[in-house]
Order: structure tokens, then sequence, then C-alpha cells
């Protein structure tokens, strides 16, 4: 709830907290044979994401992409469906969350067979598919070596039905391949498209055991997935670029400390340089030496005769100045004499 200081109008709007937790928006763009968003929506309990989830079969509608706003990774997953399967509608929403920095899983089986063996843009480049074989009908999967998500997988596919094992071989040509089927095709890629991270699986994953030993079930599984597609951190800089600042100031972010002693290397309002020679040799000269603590530009009178050691007439006129004289018998008792000018 919150009340206008300036109105006093009270409105009341709702509020979700995913505590820094990366969160996960579920599609379930599958019906109820073989068990649904009911299986993932277990799996991700079981792994313990925060996730939200809309069920194309309940509401007979697409997400809209403006609800996908603030979640890390999209899940779309079409089960065993072999009709009704994501066209350009569909296509242009993952395409707009990949697009916007998300992650994508999308997870089909069929999904190749209504292309009509025609690659279009999301094949090529978000999923990084170069071409494909239909219905290669898989068995079981096999991890591929030391990949992040495959390796030391050993998965038996189980289906309900004979007809219902479709599953495609997509051959990647931008992505890699994390999971092999039969005849070693690749029933599971990841690609990394403009910073975002997509992973493409063209079998059923519902065919997975959910009871096998780790990591050879759904939430095991999944999990290597999901931790695959998170997105990295913000990297914090562990040092930052020096900034000018004037004692008293206030200083923002992570600073590095500078010695208290230490003059700043800019003043503000500066007035204009002071050239190294007089006009007349017989006077003192000044030069600029940085800052002084509190921020003033700080300048030493020294003595044309160390100043321009080049200047013959100009070092004897110096050596016959009372000022001259004056100047260095000061500095033979008490070092060089300066003066701090305030502007």
């Amino acid at each position: 709830m919150a009340t206008s200081n300036t109105s006093g109008n009270v409105k009341t709007s709702t509020l979700r907290v995913f505590n820094n937790s990366y969160a996960v928006y579920l599609v379930n763009n599958s019906t109820s044979t073989g068990g649904g968003s009911g299986i993932w929506t277990t799996m991700l309990n079981t792994l313990g994401y925060l996730y939200d989830q809309w069920d194309m079969a309940v509401t007979g509608a697409d997400p809209a992409l403006s609800s996908m706003a603030g979640f890390d990774i999209l899940i779309w997953e079409t089960g065993y469906r072999t009709s009704a399967l994501p066209g350009a509608p569909q296509i242009a929403i993952m395409q707009g969350f990949v697009d916007t920095g998300g992650s994508l899983f999308f997870t089909s089986q069929a999904f190749l067979n209504s292309l009509n063996n025609v690659p279009n843009a999301f094949t090529q480049n978000y999923l990084g598919i170069a071409s494909w074989t239909l219905d290669t009908g898989y068995t079981s999967l096999l991890g591929v070596a030391a990949d992040p998500i495959g390796d030391g997988l050993n998965m038996p596919l189980s289906f309900q039905f004979p007809s219902f094992n479709k599953g495609d071989n997509a051959v990647p040509s931008t992505a890699t391949t994390g999971v092999r089927g039969n005849e070693n095709s690749s029933a599971l890629i990841h690609n990394v498209y403009n910073d975002s991270k997509v992973v493409f699986m063209s079998a059923c994953y519902n065919a997975i055991s959910t009871t096998d030993a780790d990591p050879n079930n759904q939430a095991a599984f999944l999990g290597r997935i999901l931790a695959w597609l998170e997105p990295a951190p913000p990297r914090m800089p562990t040092t930052c670029p020096r900034r000018s600042w004037l004692p008293g100031s206030p200083r923002f972010g992570r600073t590095r400390s500078i010695p208290a002693r230490k003059s700043p290397t800019w003043c503000p309002r500066a007035p204009p340089r002071v050239p190294s020679v007089s006009r007349s040799s017989t006077w003192p000269v000044a030069r600029w030496q940085g800052c002084s603590r509190d921020g003033r530009r700080r300048a030493s009178m020294r003595s044309p005769g160390r100043v321009s050691p080049t200047s013959e007439s100009l070092s004897r006129a110096a050596s016959t100045s009372p000022v001259s004289r004056r100047s260095r018998g000061l500095r033979q008792q008490a070092g060089p004499v300066e003066v701090v000018r305030r502007f």
C-alpha cells in the first residue's frame, strides 16, 4: 500500500520479492498427457528455484513478453505434444526474452517436425542448429564427457506408448552438443547468442526417470541445465579508477583511499599558470607547486639565479640583487621559502 504525500491518494499494489534468487518463468505448452506442467513444478520445487508459470492448456492464450520482465530463465516445454507447436508468435516471445538478456531452455521433441525442413533465424541463430533429422526415436541419452550439462549422464527413456517416442537429431552449427542419443545423434545442444544462453532439447524430458540415482533423473538433469543457464552475477571491480577530490568533499562508491597528507592532483577554478621567469630578472620567480591540503594553489618564491641558469646575464643580475641576496640567505638558514597564496 502506497500513500502520496502530495495528493493523499492511497493505492494498493502487489509486490513479489525473489530475495536475490534466480527466477524461472515456466511456460507449459503441452497437454495433460504425461504429466504436463506438474512434472516441471515438482522438479523446480525440489531444486529450490523460485518460479512463476503460464499454463497455455488452461489459459488458451500465449504469455505476454512483458510478464516475463525480471525473470532470469525461461523454460518453454511441449511435452509429448505433436501438434499446435510453437509458431511465429510464440517464437517471437522466446526471441524477445533472449534479446533482453534472458536465458532460454526450449524442449520439444516435435518442434523441428513443424518447420517442414525449412530453417529460420530462430533455429540457426538462437538455437545454433545447422540441420536436423526427424523422428530419431531415442531410447536412452548419453552425456558428452567434460560437458557442463552432459558429463557422466546415462539416462534410459521410458514411454507410455511407443508412438510417443519421437525425438530429432539437431545437428549443431554454433551450438555445442551436450547430450547424445541413438547413433551418436545430438539430443541436447547449448548455444550462446549475443551473450545470452540457450539450451534446446529435441528429446522428451518427460520420459526421463524421476527415481534413478543422480545425475540420471529429472531433478538432477534439470539442475545441471539451469545451473548452466544462470546468468553470471554482476562483476564487482577489484580496483576503481583514481578520482580527484578535495578534502572534506563527499566520495561515493568504492574508491581507493588516498593518504591524508597527499595533495590532490587537480584544483577547481585554478588561476592562469604563472610564467617560469618573470619580466624583471631582479625579482623572485613564482612557480606553482600543486595544491595545498585545503584545496588552494600553492606557489613557491625562488630567486631567478636558481631558476634560470642558462642566462649568464640574468644570473649575474640576480647575484647583485638585494632581494636575491636576502633569498639566498634565507635558504642557507632555513631552506627554500614557500609562500602560500590564497585565491
